[in-house]
């Protein structure tokens, strides 16, 4: 790059001319990528860690930023001070995007190529001359770099390389984005730069996540906390990217690399056709979001699955989010939103001053009016740990009949005059919504947690009633047990085929096959109701199988007395009763 760079100088007027225009630009920068390259060459001989080359990409791109490198404004909004910080945010990320992508031969220079390509001619239109002198030898260089390096490599980038070729784009995005219009001056390096940021943007939110576990204390509570200790950190290298889940997708190697290429390509239309037509529309940011999120859940990621990782179950064990007023500070926000909500909904009108200040002043009333009703009905004296029918029952009239003296405290402050009803039941139907999701959040998010851990024994539980409902629970609740509930069976045939809890109920001639596929590990008995004759032969069949057989029983069991001294002793004494 630097010969070529050289030889333009030497041989075109005009690029000396631009180059020695921006010689007090070009020092620094070319100081701060001598710097980086040279820590991705010791990196490559000898490593480096990951904390050490961290600061020397922040000192890197702290001197471009003293430089005059600067993000100046956000969607047209001027940063001010905050600009320097988000310089070297950027510069940092994208250097280390690059370097992830480089998992695959031929994939990051190819990327680089790409992106490369399109910030050149981005940089052409914006006459923003000293990038683009710079993306031209850059992209001659990727271009001779490929072909040694692509499927099967013979050469390879290294840190030294993926560090200069993410520094160098991040720096010149920053430069051309400076003469883009206002919008478009942050969507088009977002968009060119997308398909790399989006990898680092999921293995730093990955590797947090992951490091964070959610443990629950014993079998026999439900209580949870988080255990930050004992397992990979950030900085733990790991294989799964989204080239390597695409891989293990069962996409072959080069397949991957040209659907990579493909994405990368159509991002970079995207940003050129922002910058050309001037189009500063965010739904072409809030659509490769979306995409993302999207291309996230197909990969199958399962540190992004907060709710099925518990992560906020511990949250539920926390003292202040058990105090009463915290409790009745929610209730109050979901009086609040639920009428501005319903009412804003019946309305149609847009929000202005003239409309709001009157509604504003019928809140307090309204909201004081069902905080009472909720707590002279006991609804802050239950425990929604354990919800039952009584809960769900409680919470329903405690909210119908904080509706009716809403209602009756609204018209109140409108000098009698009623409410529209249609604003009354949407408000009724938000506020029960709210209310009862909060009451339900924590056995929803304790299902998911136990429904989605693995145990190491496919299960049978014989018996879909309440007694294999239990089972189920237990099986869920207690993981020591390392059980994993794959289905019912019950002889009654209205059951069979339904689904019970997420499990499917089979029939007891379905016990056969589910054997012989040796889709069982063990069967859990948890009903009295089978004869003992159809019991023996199922027990016998298992144990052929080699499949455990258990019984799930709950009954209760008088203690019988016995006459012995202590007993005697302390029933004798009423102080020890």
């Amino acid at each position: 790059m630097l010969l070529s760079l050289g030889l333009a100088w030497t041989l075109d007027p005009f690029i000396r001319h631009v180059v020695a225009r921006n010689a007090w630009h070009l020092v620094p920068l070319g100081v701060a990528v001598s710097g980086v390259t040279i820590v991705g060459v010791i990196d490559d001989v000898c490593s480096v860690r990951a904390t050490a080359k961290l600061l020397v990409q922040i000192g890197a791109a702290g001197l471009v930023v003293l430089a005059g490198y600067r993000i100046r404004s956000f969607f047209g909004i001027e940063i001010g001070w905050l600009s320097g910080a988000a310089t070297v945010l950027w510069i940092v990320a994208v250097t280390n995007a690059i370097n992830m992508v480089d998992g695959l031969d031929g994939l990051a220079a190819g990327l680089g190529l790409i992106i490369s390509a399109s910030l050149f001619s981005i940089s052409l239109f914006l006459a923003s001359l000293t990038a683009a002198a710079i993306l031209a030898a850059l992209c001659g260089a990727l271009l001779g770099f490929l072909f040694y390096n692509f499927h099967p490599a013979r050469i390879f980038l290294g840190d030294s390389g993926s560090l200069l070729l993410g520094f160098l784009l991040a720096v010149t995005a920053v430069q051309s984005s400076n003469k883009a219009a206002e919008g478009a001056s942050i969507l088009f390096p977002l968009l060119s730069l997308g398909l790399p940021l989006a990898e680092v943007v999921l293995t730093t939110l990955r590797r947090t996540l992951r490091a964070i576990r959610v443990v629950r204390l014993d079998a026999s509570t439900q209580r949870y906390e988080f255990s930050f200790f004992g397992g990979p950190t950030l900085f733990t290298a790991d294989r799964e990217h989204i080239h390597h889940r695409l891989m293990a997708m069962g996409v072959s190697y080069r397949n991957v690399v040209f659907a990579l290429y493909g994405v990368c390509a159509a991002l970079c239309a995207c940003a050129f056709l922002i910058v050309a037509y001037r189009v500063t529309n965010l739904g072409l940011l809030l659509l490769a979001f979306a995409v993302v999120a999207v291309a996230a859940r197909r990969l199958g990621y399962r540190e992004l699955q907060l709710l099925n990782n518990g992560l906020f179950l511990p949250l539920f064990d926390l003292p202040m989010m058990n105090a009463r007023f915290i409790i009745v500070l929610f209730d109050l926000i979901f009086t609040i939103t639920s009428y501005l909500g319903a009412w804003l909904i019946c309305s149609g009108a847009r929000p202005s001053r003239e409309a709001m200040l009157p509604l504003l002043s019928t809140l307090p009333p309204l909201a004081t009016a069902q905080i009472v009703v909720f707590t002279l009905s006991g609804l802050y004296r239950h425990s929604y740990r354990y919800v039952g029918i009584a809960d769900l029952l409680a919470i329903a009239r405690a909210v119908a009949l904080a509706i009716v003296v809403g209602a009756f405290a609204l018209t109140l402050a409108h000098h009698w005059e009623r409410p529209a009803l249609s604003v009354l039941v949407l408000d009724g139907y938000l506020l029960g919504t709210l209310v009862l999701g909060s009451r339900l959040s924590f056995t929803y998010l304790d299902y998911l947690f136990n429904a989605n851990r693995s145990g190491t024994q496919r299960t049978l539980i014989y018996g879909a009633g309440k007694g294999g409902i239990a089972a189920l629970r237990e099986l869920w609740g207690n993981p020591s047990l390392g059980m994993k509930p794959m289905a019912f069976l019950d002889d009654d045939p209205r059951k069979r085929g339904q689904i019970i809890h997420g499990i499917r109920v089979h029939g007891p001639e379905d016990l056969g096959s589910l054997v012989n596929e040796r889709r069982l590990d063990a069967l859990v008995v948890a009903t009295c109701k089978i004869p003992k004759e159809r019991l023996k032969r199922v027990v016998q069949r298992c144990a052929l199988a080699g499949i455990s057989v258990r019984v799930f029983r709950i009954g209760l069991d008088e203690v019988q007395r016995e006459p012995d001294s202590v007993l005697q002793t302390v029933a004798a004494d009423g102080s020890q009763m």
